[in-house]
């Protein structure tokens, strides 16, 4: 498997949100927005042949302290 990894867009928050429902977490359905906006760089997508496989969130605030969550893998 040779995945890609990239920046993830605003648009595509949903798709993370819904990674994390399926894991059982609960994500605030709106909370997507107010992170990405605090760090639009801060969330990762890896991708094999289109298809999300896994996503992780590295958000800086303003550079004073950090949170990293969302760390989830396709069990797949």
């Amino acid at each position: 498997m040779d995945p890609t990894i990239r920046t993830l867009g605003l648009a595509e928050m949903p798709l993370v949100i819904e990674m994390a429902a399926r894991e059982g977490w609960n994500p605030g359905l709106h909370d997507g927005a107010c992170f990405h906006a605090a760090d639009p760089g801060g969330f990762l997508v890896a991708e094999h042949r289109g298809e999300a496989i896994g996503c992780i969130s590295a958000v800086s605030y303003a550079g004073r302290f950090g949170f990293i969550g969302l760390y989830i893998v396709a069990p797949a």
